[in-house]
């Protein structure tokens, strides 16, 4: 409608505009209607041309609207879709965040628990390994007196307290 208006104005302007070159013209030439009438003619033509093309442009842009907002309907819907993903999205994401932090602070406790058992495990060890050197001193000093009394082994064993106290003297 507006479009129409504008036309029609448009028109009136340049029918206002050639008129005045066409006046201007024909007084300067000494008035030849034959000229004028030629000239009036191929205006009243431009101006219906004008008039084609303006209702041409008004059918494309009723059509583009119409375009537009189907369009708009049919992207509303995907559109406020892919928002609430990226909602759930972001939200997952912190608890992601969050659940990392967690298992890193207990990777670090079950790290600092695994070190301290592998120490426990290594004083084990030296306390097994020195058990057992203990033993074969000990085992070692019993056939010394057996060989050297020619008597019974239990009786001539030393004692523990004397094994340990070897075992701590270094050699």
């Amino acid at each position: 409608m507006f479009l129409m208006v504008g036309a029609i104005v448009i028109g009136a302007l340049l029918r206002k505009r050639q008129w005045e070159i066409i006046t201007s013209e024909s007084l300067r030439a000494g008035g030849s209607d034959l000229n004028l009438v030629k000239r009036i003619e191929k205006l009243e033509e431009d101006v219906r041309s004008c008039g084609t093309f303006i209702r041409m442009l008004s059918r494309q842009l009723e059509k583009l609207g119409i375009r537009f907002r189907v369009t708009r309907k049919a992207l509303k819907d995907p559109i406020s879709e892919t928002a609430a993903l990226a909602q759930k999205n972001s939200e997952a994401t912190r608890a992601l965040a969050m659940q990392e932090d967690i298992l890193e602070k207990e990777l670090g406790e079950i790290q600092k628990v695994l070190l301290a058992m592998q120490e426990q495990q290594q004083k084990q060890l030296e306390l097994i390994l020195a058990i057992g050197k203990a033993r074969r001193l000990q085992e070692s000093q019993q056939d010394f007196v057996v060989k050297e009394s020619g008597g019974d082994k239990s009786n001539s064993a030393p004692s523990e307290k004397t094994v340990i106290e070897q075992m701590e003297t270094p050699v």
